[in-house]
């Protein structure tokens, strides 16, 4: 079985107009496949496809014609309740556009990961847990605070869980925990692919981001997961907008193969994340070379039985 992975589509981007009808988007969705993706069996898919609910329904209906099997995770803006393009959003809150989703594929072939495991591919979004530092770093708080209050997540979800507030603002750690468990458990059934949207610091870093602050909104540690793995496999996440792998071996000298394929916004390019350089000094145990990613090997292949 071959699939085709990506994230970070943000076809709101990519789109002329903002309908909530199906067909008046369909014929933007089939010029953004035709120029940006590659047909295969099924679409591995780690999140961001859109900030609009309506253009990410209408995308998932859009795609379920292509593959045979469609598995995604919600990414940080596919959360988002404020519309930034107009058409507004049928639910109030973070939660429910989730399960929305969620129901409106209930029993078709796109398959929407969120702590759970579909055809040995299991996934969720994810979380960052704050834990990436500068030469600069003002703390763990401090960056928690500045989520809140600037970064896109903290202004554009509404959360509905008591558990998951602080006062009257996000506890994003609170998520972060929530996320943590889903994967956890996930991992202790051993999928052959495990998908989120946040990445793992195993992954590494581009350079150009090493030292910024806001770095921290986009991974977390991943070791104590990385351990529960006890067979080779792929992870496969988003958001960091730069195409990059890694092969990270585990105590049990398990390689886990951890790749980000995102796509980006239309100003960055399709090309231009193509062979960044980047580090990972993260821990003595990741053994990481640069890969220089091309259209072919945007593909892979496994045996899913």
């Amino acid at each position: 079985m071959k699939y085709f992975v990506m994230s970070d589509i943000h076809c709101d981007f990519y789109c002329k107009t903002q309908e909530k009808e199906y067909d008046k988007s369909k014929s933007y969705f089939e010029k953004f496949y035709e120029n940006y993706m590659q047909p295969a069996d099924c679409l591995i898919c780690a999140g961001d496809i859109a900030n609009d609910y309506y253009n990410h329904v209408n995308f998932l209906k859009f795609i379920s014609t292509k593959y045979k099997d469609v598995y995604v995770v919600f990414g940080n803006h596919d959360m988002g309740i404020h519309s930034t393009f107009g058409n507004g959003n049928p639910v109030k809150y973070s939660e429910q556009r989730l399960e929305k989703t969620k129901e409106e594929f209930k029993n078709t072939n796109i398959h929407i990961l969120d702590g759970n495991i579909v055809n040995n591919i299991g996934g969720t979004m994810g979380m960052c847990d704050f834990h990436h530092t500068t030469t600069l770093d003002m703390g763990i708080p401090y960056k928690i605070t500045q989520w809140q209050k600037h970064w896109y997540d903290g202004r554009v979800w509404h959360i509905k869980t008591p558990e998951w507030h602080s006062g009257y603002k996000i506890n994003p750690i609170a998520i972060w925990v929530h996320e943590k468990e889903k994967m956890i458990n996930i991992l202790k059934n051993q999928p052959k692919v495990m998908i989120t949207h946040f990445c793992p610091l195993e992954l590494g870093i581009n350079r150009i981001y090493d030292n910024s602050s806001t770095t921290a909104y986009f991974y977390f540690e991943g070791k104590e997961l990385l351990e529960l793995v006890d067979h080779e496999m792929w992870w496969f996440c988003g958001h960091i907008h730069t195409k990059m792998t890694c092969d990270y071996v585990n105590s049990k000298g398990v390689t886990i193969h951890i790749c980000a394929l995102p796509h980006g916004y239309p100003e960055e390019g399709y090309e231009s994340n193509y062979g960044y350089k980047w580090t990972n000094n993260f821990n003595q145990e990741t053994t990481c070379e640069p890969y220089e990613f091309n259209e072919e090997n945007l593909i892979f292949e496994f045996n899913n039985d």
